[in-house]
């Protein structure tokens, strides 16, 4: 019987801080044999100021090989515009902790997708808070990958994913728009990575 070819692409959009007022566009995904792609989009606002309209994240897509005059919007997303809260982790919290135990009081909530913002940026991570142990601990729904001692906790984070179906798209990026509508900003970081299915074998 014959299956689909699944790929996991290297990320389009490495762990990256993206500033307040900027745009940064992922890497270009091209499609020439496939037939569909999941585009996944990892987003932390980094900042505790309020802020008045979210990140957009457009994916964008081309029917063209080369050249940059035949990107076109396909779908998008707008991230929430609560300003998140601050908080860092103890200097003892190593890799495989399924708790976080902060240096102080937090306002993480049950069901808060968290972004630890490690002091070396690619090894930060997003976690899902199941329940709330303390005012300074909080359960993960998965242990952590990395050593997160020493990390700043920022709540407000978000997930998104999109199925797009390529039979008719050569090529396929994403804008990070972290000036959408002039609003005010903020700093944030942003992860994008994409599985592709190629014709069936």
């Amino acid at each position: 019987m014959a299956a689909a070819n699944k790929t996991v692409q290297t990320e389009l959009l490495a762990i990256t801080l993206v500033s307040a007022g900027t745009q940064q566009l992922s890497s270009v995904l091209t499609l020439t044999n496939t037939i569909q792609a999941l585009i996944i989009i990892d987003f932390a606002l980094v900042a505790t100021t309020a802020i008045t309209t979210g990140t957009e994240f457009r994916i964008e897509v081309s029917e063209k090989t080369s050249g940059s005059d035949t990107w076109r919007p396909l779908t998008a997303f707008v991230t929430g515009t609560t300003a998140a809260i601050t908080a860092t982790v103890q200097a003892t919290q190593n890799s495989g902790s399924t708790s976080i135990t902060s240096t102080g009081a937090n306002s993480v909530a049950q069901d808060d997708i968290v972004f630890l913002k490690n002091g070396t940026l690619a090894n930060s991570e997003w976690v899902k808070v199941t329940s709330i142990t303390s005012t300074t601990v909080f359960v993960l729904q998965d242990a952590t990958t990395n050593a997160q001692g020493g990390s700043a906790i920022y709540n407000k984070s978000q997930h998104f994913v999109a199925t797009i179906d390529c039979l008719s798209i050569v090529r396929l990026r994403v804008t990070v728009n972290n000036k959408y509508q002039a609003g005010t900003m903020s700093d944030i970081v942003a992860r994008i990575a994409a599985i592709t299915t190629d014709t069936f074998s």
